[in-house]
Protein backbone atom coordinates (compact mmCIF):
# COMPACT_ATOMS: atom_id res chain seq x y z
CA UNK A 1 0.00 0.00 0.00
CA UNK A 2 1.05 3.53 -0.70
CA UNK A 3 1.20 6.14 2.05
CA UNK A 4 -2.32 7.36 3.02
CA UNK A 5 -3.95 4.63 0.86
CA UNK A 6 -6.74 2.40 2.17
CA UNK A 7 -6.79 -1.34 1.44
CA UNK A 8 -9.67 -1.03 -1.06
CA UNK A 9 -7.88 1.64 -3.09
CA UNK A 10 -4.64 -0.37 -3.02
CA UNK A 11 -6.44 -3.50 -4.26
CA UNK A 12 -8.05 -1.64 -7.16
CA UNK A 13 -4.73 0.02 -8.06
CA UNK A 14 -2.93 -3.34 -8.00
CA UNK A 15 -5.59 -4.90 -10.24
CA UNK A 16 -5.06 -2.16 -12.78
CA UNK A 17 -1.24 -2.18 -12.55
CA UNK A 18 -0.74 -5.95 -12.51
CA UNK A 19 -3.63 -7.26 -14.63
CA UNK A 20 -4.88 -4.33 -16.69
CA UNK A 21 -8.33 -4.52 -15.12
CA UNK A 22 -10.51 -1.74 -13.75
CA UNK A 23 -13.05 -2.92 -11.18
CA UNK A 24 -15.31 -2.03 -8.29
CA UNK A 25 -15.15 -3.65 -4.87
CA UNK A 26 -18.23 -5.80 -4.28
CA UNK A 27 -17.40 -7.16 -0.84
CA UNK A 28 -14.56 -7.49 1.62
CA UNK A 29 -13.95 -11.22 2.12
CA UNK A 30 -11.62 -10.96 5.07
CA UNK A 31 -8.14 -10.26 6.35
CA UNK A 32 -5.29 -12.69 6.86
CA UNK A 33 -2.55 -11.86 9.34
CA UNK A 34 0.91 -13.42 9.59
CA UNK A 35 2.25 -12.46 13.01
CA UNK A 36 5.66 -14.02 12.32
CA UNK A 37 6.30 -11.90 9.22
CA UNK A 38 4.24 -8.99 10.59
CA UNK A 39 2.21 -8.93 7.39
CA UNK A 40 -1.52 -8.39 6.88
CA UNK A 41 -3.44 -9.12 3.66
CA UNK A 42 -6.96 -7.86 2.91
CA UNK A 43 -8.97 -9.90 0.40
CA UNK A 44 -11.81 -8.46 -1.70
CA UNK A 45 -14.37 -9.67 -4.22
CA UNK A 46 -14.27 -7.29 -7.17
CA UNK A 47 -16.34 -6.94 -10.32
CA UNK A 48 -14.46 -6.04 -13.48
CA UNK A 49 -15.74 -2.91 -15.20
CA UNK A 50 -13.10 -2.58 -17.92
CA UNK A 51 -10.23 -4.60 -19.38
CA UNK A 52 -7.41 -2.38 -20.62
CA UNK A 53 -5.51 -3.15 -23.83
CA UNK A 54 -2.26 -1.85 -22.36
CA UNK A 55 -1.26 -1.17 -18.77
CA UNK A 56 1.80 -0.44 -16.65
CA UNK A 57 2.97 -4.01 -16.04
CA UNK A 58 2.76 -4.97 -19.72
CA UNK A 59 4.58 -1.80 -20.77
CA UNK A 60 7.43 -2.56 -18.34
CA UNK A 61 7.68 -6.18 -19.54
CA UNK A 62 7.75 -5.12 -23.19
CA UNK A 63 10.64 -2.71 -22.49
CA UNK A 64 12.71 -5.62 -21.09
CA UNK A 65 12.25 -7.75 -24.22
Amino acid sequence: MEKDECAETAALRELMEEAGVKAIIVKELGTFQDDVRKHKTAVFLAEMTEELETWQEVSELMMKV
